[in-house]
């Protein structure tokens, strides 16, 4: 697999992942590749998609394309940890077992159409490609990702149409923490969709 770290920005084109033992691309969140086209192919490998490495990240996240897969779905197993302000566009999937720790103000900008969605990685309804693993299983585990708001979050930190599926922890947990959450979906989950403690008031509408 190839890694992309720090602020590197390689042209990538015309390049040939086949036959790994891993996710073909490996990389921070906020690095700078360029990914030309269609030119770069993959096969015979066990995941299709980016995996990010665990970091503070902070910005808006990049809406990818790679080998001929627009919106690719990113990975996400380690932690994620925002202390200043991340914004999530509409139609970005995210899969594995993530933890995002919210320190900051978060905006998920998700739309009716195209919602923001965390879920497992044997999850074959969503994402680009549906089979991230490409083994036409459809076994489905409680690995999907879930958020923790600490005291110091942003209150206008906002959810909006988010998907919550097969989170192994309740998806949103909140600790004197109030952000909007808005038109979002939880669904085979194993516990609550959301949990308050403290001071914690979130505006909640909309939710199914």
């Amino acid at each position: 697999a190839l890694g992309i770290f720090g602020t590197a920005n390689p042209v990538i084109t015309n390049s040939q992942f086949y036959n790994l033992a891993n996710a073909p691309i490996c990389m921070d969140m906020f690095s700078s590749p360029v990914f030309s086209g269609t030119s770069n192919k993959i096969a015979n490998t066990p995941r299709i998609g980016l995996l990010i490495r665990s970091q503070t990240i902070q910005g808006t996240i990049p809406i990818r394309s790679f080998a001929g897969y627009d919106t690719i779905t990113y990975i996400t197993e380690e932690a994620m940890t925002v202390t200043n302000q991340l914004t999530i566009p509409a139609g970005v999937t995210f899969k594995g077992p993530g933890i995002w720790y919210i320190k900051g103000r978060l905006d998920i900008q998700g739309t009716a159409l195209k919602p923001v969605v965390f879920t497992t990685q044997e999850d074959d309804a969503y994402g680009n490609p549906k089979d991230l693993q490409q083994n036409g299983n459809s076994t489905l585990n409680n690995s999907g990702a879930y958020f923790v708001f600490y005291d110091e979050s942003n209150d206008l930190s906002t959810i909006d149409h988010a998907l919550f599926r097969y989170s192994p922890a309740i998806p949103v947990q909140l600790t004197n923490a109030s952000p909007k959450i808005q038109n979002s979906t939880f669904e085979n989950l194993i516990y609550s969709g959301i949990s308050l403690s403290g001071s914690s008031a979130p505006a909640i509408t909309g939710c199914t």
